[in-house]
């Protein structure tokens, strides 16, 4: 009588009932033990974005526009390809990272996944209307936006990199946008009058008491 023969073929190539587990079964049990197990894990502790590092086609192109745009002060260059940057008033050892790339280098398909954009903050109102004044100099400035909470002009430097300058409404006046983020123009001159220094000192003085 003769025997049959053995199958020395990984349990997994079995996917033909009998309970054997194929490649694809197998895999999503792998998925969720690594899942689980990063449930049961601390998330990172994110305290803040520290800098931010963009490809660019000429590097002393991009630096001196960052330099006229942002005020950024180069800290370091490495390697003949790549400059660190650093804002005025700055704890981070540096806030932005430039690596040349070529001249040749092409710019992302549109519609692509990637960065859209960086946002830069700026401490008042009124620094925001200078920048607007500043990017338009520059050619620089290709958007405004009010987002309720945050008041934004966007830009692109000489390598079509997009970024944001923003100014945060204070925290205490956010109202209905504290769970909105809403893509509205831009009013900066009314947003000036409202928010700016001299409107917030006339409402001190209205505050205060009479003698």
């Amino acid at each position: 009588m003769s025997q049959r023969p053995v199958d020395t073929r990984p349990a997994q190539a079995h996917n033909r009932g009998g309970g054997q587990c194929g490649p694809s079964v197998l895999l999503a049990v792998r998925e969720e033990r690594v899942v689980r197990s990063s449930m049961d894990k601390r998330p990172i502790p994110v305290a803040r974005l520290n800098h931010a590092v963009l490809y660019v086609r000429d590097l002393d192109r991009a630096v001196e526009f960052y330099e006229q745009a942002c005020g950024f002060k180069e800290i370091a260059r490495e390697g003949g390809r790549m400059a660190f940057l650093r804002a005025a008033g700055s704890a981070n050892h540096h806030d932005l990272g430039l690596l040349e790339v070529g001249p040749d280098a092409p710019q992302p398909a549109p519609g692509s996944t990637g960065l859209y954009h960086l946002a830069w903050e700026v401490p008042s109102v009124e620094d925001l209307a200078e920048a607007a004044s500043l990017l338009t100099e520059l050619n620089a400035l290709v958007g405004q936006s009010d987002h309720g909470a945050t008041k934004s002009l966007y830009g692109r430097d000489p390598d079509g990199n997009e970024f944001e300058v923003m100014w945060m409404v204070p925290r205490d006046q956010w109202g209905e946008f504290d769970q909105r983020a809403v893509v509205v123009p831009l009013d900066l001159d009314r947003e000036v009058a409202r928010f700016g220094r001299s409107s917030q000192a006339e409402g001190a003085e209205r505050r205060q008491p009479e003698d």
